[in-house]
């Protein structure tokens, strides 16, 4: 029996056949106490109830109080790893990232997780759910709690109004021992998966319907059938009600929409309908008149639109793409009227496609050319055979005459920029010659004179004569000033200052030089690198370009302000004069100087620069001031870049 309880296994009905077995003996036993010890009455009940108590305490002990207190502990045993089990469950839920809540059968909410409160805003534990989840005045007509009781789960996917995203809504019931069915909900966000997904779909779409499209595009159509077929994908993508694809019209210009009358010619209600159009006007026109795409959600309110005229099929939105071979237009594609408003994908969709039309229009015109080419060819070949293959002779000899004389002209420019290239060496090195001449020939004669006039005049001075001190006197100021003047000139030829100090140096001197004789002038100048940085063979064309640009200025700019900078950027050496004059026309100056037969000018500087390796560029209108800049790339720099754009 005790096992029995140890087991749970004992029944009241066990029970009750034991305790009437216990009274049985106890009865027994007392009528056993009277016969042996013949005592009174009381005195065999006291003895009989101590023995029942003797007799009924191990069998109670063994067979109710110690199983029922181990049911106990196993019972508190069992609730402590339940709590434990819940306290788990709930660290699960509230960790989760996934909004979780949990309602009765009457709607109730009985549980919310942190990531559930957040997207609800508040901890609505005891509210309704369709009106915390849903903001609904009633009970959703979707809801699937019938089914929840019956114990089924129900999953569904679902697009949130509230916030546009993306929801798998997982729905399961919960049992309770007392019979009660609650609800979970689960709601696992896929918006990321369902972007993915759609964008996929889409790119699947846009290379299936172009891939389909070229190979109809490569076959052999009409202009009407090829805009036709890019119309007709275009709206199938864009889900477009309304659109057209016209081509120009390569004699004319003019506009030709043969799709017209596909979509909206029994719908319009203008009285003029034409499918070609001379002028381009709106929003369309804007597109071809700018060959740029447009896209525009709300055609009433864009300041470009002229206006719907009266009987026209109404226009909402409107996107269009011009089709352009290089700069050259060749049609159009426009939509308009989608069930959402167009987006930039849509808009890139549509320029591919319209690439993909011009591509198709221009194969369709070379087709068209190539087959009047091919008629005409083969009636000239029937009709003058022999006379073709003479003009063929004599067109292989002009070839092969042109090629010679090209080559040979390829080959004289070259010998004469070779000989320009040694012509302005030699004359520098001319110009230094005489500077050189001019300094150790008449420069040391002038001071010998100078010389010795000054021991004539002190000679004289101590013997008195005053007259001819005077004389000498005047002699000495003339040398002195014709010393003078060969160092000048020695100056202008060459300065001696770039050979013996270098190019920074010689802009410094030659612009102070500049300043002294036109006063009205200030020259800035920056010079932003080092000696050593700029090579040897770029200082002589560097010098010669600022002193040509500084004397132009002086002479016809009429500025009062020069501004010279010498750097080095990008890998090259380079020069800017920018003045504050009244400019001049670049190219009719540039005609004027090409006859000139003196002076620099700024064909001789470009030539100069182009001879010495590097670029020159000229930049200036009337009353806009004039900028030079002259470039120059260092060793191991292959990079041709335009003076302007460094500058």
């Amino acid at each position: 029996m005790k096992k029995l309880f140890q087991t749970g296994d004992l029944d009241i009905f066990t029970i009750s056949l034991f305790i009437p077995l216990i009274f049985f003996c106890e009865a027994f036993v007392m009528v056993l106490v009277l016969w042996l010890l013949r005592v009174g009455f009381w005195t065999a009940v006291l003895l009989d109830s101590c023995f029942l108590v003797i007799l009924l305490s191990p069998g109670f002990y063994f067979l109710l109080y110690r199983p029922m207190s181990q049911q106990i502990r196993e019972r508190r045993g069992v609730l402590d790893a339940l709590r434990e089990q819940e306290k788990r469950y709930r660290l699960m839920m509230e960790a989760m990232h996934d909004p979780v809540y949990i309602c009765s059968l009457d709607y109730r909410v009985m549980y919310m997780n942190p990531a559930m409160i957040k997207r609800t805003g508040r901890n609505a534990i005891g509210e309704l759910c369709y009106e915390v989840i849903h903001h609904r005045e009633k009970i959703c007509s979707w809801c699937v709690n019938h089914k929840i009781q019956r114990g089924e789960y129900v999953e569904y996917e679902v697009e949130s109004p509230a916030d546009g995203r993306f929801y798998n809504v997982a729905q399961c019931p919960i049992f309770y021992l007392d019979g009660r069915i609650d609800k979970m909900v689960i709601l696992r966000d896929f918006t990321r998966y369902k972007q993915v997904e759609e964008t996929l779909q889409w790119e699947v779409e846009i290379n299936r319907t172009t891939a389909q499209l070229s190979r109809a595009l490569l076959s052999r159509h009409s202009v009407e059938e090829i805009s036709s077929l890019v119309l007709k994908a275009a709206k199938r993508l864009t889900e477009s009600s309304l659109g057209y694809a016209g081509y120009i019209e390569e004699a004319t210009e003019y506009l030709v929409c043969p799709t017209f009358t596909q979509d909206v010619w029994d719908e319009c209600g203008l009285e003029d309908k034409q499918i070609i159009f001379k002028e381009f006007t709106g929003l369309w026109g804007w597109v071809l008149n700018n060959k740029r795409s447009l896209i525009s959600n709300c055609v009433d309110e864009d300041p470009r639109s002229t206006g719907i005229p009266n009987g026209h099929v109404p226009v909402r939105q409107f996107l269009s793409s011009p089709a352009l071979i290089g700069e050259k237009l060749v049609g159009q594609i426009a939509l308009s009227n989608p069930k959402k408003d167009y987006d930039q994908r849509e808009l890139k969709l549509i320029e591919g496609l319209a690439d993909l039309y011009a591509i198709a229009i221009q194969n369709f015109r070379i087709e068209e050319r190539l087959r009047r080419s091919r008629d005409e060819l083969e009636r000239r070949v029937e009709e003058r055979t022999v006379t073709l293959k003479e003009t063929n002779i004599k067109l292989s000899k002009e070839i092969s005459d042109h090629k010679a004389a090209e080559d040979a002209l390829q080959r004289s420019e070259k010998q004469l920029r070779r000989l320009s290239s040694q012509l302005l060496n030699f004359q520098e090195d001319e110009r230094k010659r005489i500077a050189m001449e001019l300094h150790d020939g008449i420069g040391q004669t002038l001071s010998a004179v100078k010389f010795k006039v000054e021991t004539g005049m002190k000679a004289l001075e101590e013997k008195g004569p005053q007259a001819l001190l005077l004389v000498l006197g005047s002699v000495v100021l003339m040398v002195q000033e014709a010393v003078e003047e060969v160092r000048r000139i020695c100056k202008n030829l060459r300065p001696p200052i770039l050979d013996d100090l270098g190019i920074v140096a010689t802009i410094s001197w030659f612009c102070r030089e500049f300043m002294n004789v036109y006063g009205t002038i200030q020259v800035e100048k920056e010079i932003l690198l080092k000696e050593e940085e700029v090579p040897h063979e770029f200082k002589t064309p560097i010098f010669r370009v600022l002193q040509e640009a500084l004397n132009n200025a002086a002479k016809h700019s009429q500025a009062d302000k020069v501004h010279v900078v010498l750097r080095k950027k990008a890998g090259g050496v380079y020069l800017l004069i920018e003045d504050n004059g009244r400019g001049f026309d670049v190219k009719s100056n540039l005609k004027a100087n090409k006859g000139a037969s003196s002076g620099m000018g700024l064909a001789s500087m470009r030539e100069r620069a182009t001879l010495s390796g590097g670029t020159f560029g000229v930049e200036s209108s009337p009353g806009r001031g004039t900028r030079i800049v002259m470039s120059f790339p260092l060793p191991g720099d292959q990079r041709s870049t335009s003076p302007l754009s460094m500058a």
